[in-house]
């Protein structure tokens, strides 16, 4: 145990996906289009309860999965929802939740692209620094 380092992650907001987007779609559109359609989605001064994240490929090569975060007061009104509407269309909406680890050092809450460069890279099985001639 002597070799690894306990640590609490921050808080993060809640997340949900949104599938089938078609892919055309950009964030700024695809955002004015979801407050168009879904009143629930923002305040009475028009700013949004949700923030677009990324978005993920979908099997359908015309489509992408969108991620979006949510204010954590306005999760169950997004959770009894089963969808959003957006254009002419119903984009099925389920939560989302995924654990970021990084490959390199095995720590959580960072991917390997926003790991420090002076962390050295780890065995995953063991634990010790991977050197040329480590089993």
């Amino acid at each position: 145990m002597d070799k690894f380092d306990l640590i609490t992650p921050n808080r993060r907001s809640p997340q949900f996906i949104l599938y089938n987007v078609p892919k055309e779609v950009e964030a700024d559109s695809l955002k004015a289009g979801l407050l168009a359609k879904n009143i629930f989605l923002a305040d009475g001064n028009n700013k949004p309860h949700f923030k677009l994240e990324f978005s993920i490929p979908g099997r359908d090569r015309r489509s992408n999965h969108w991620v979006m975060s949510i204010n954590p007061k306005k999760y169950e009104d997004f959770i009894s929802k089963e969808g959003l509407y957006f254009q002419f269309t119903r984009l099925r909406l389920v939560e989302f939740i995924s654990i970021k680890q990084c490959r390199k050092c095995y720590a959580f809450g960072h991917t390997t692209r926003g790991c420090d460069p002076k962390n050295k890279q780890l065995c995953d099985k063991c634990g010790e620094t991977r050197e040329e001639n480590h089993r």
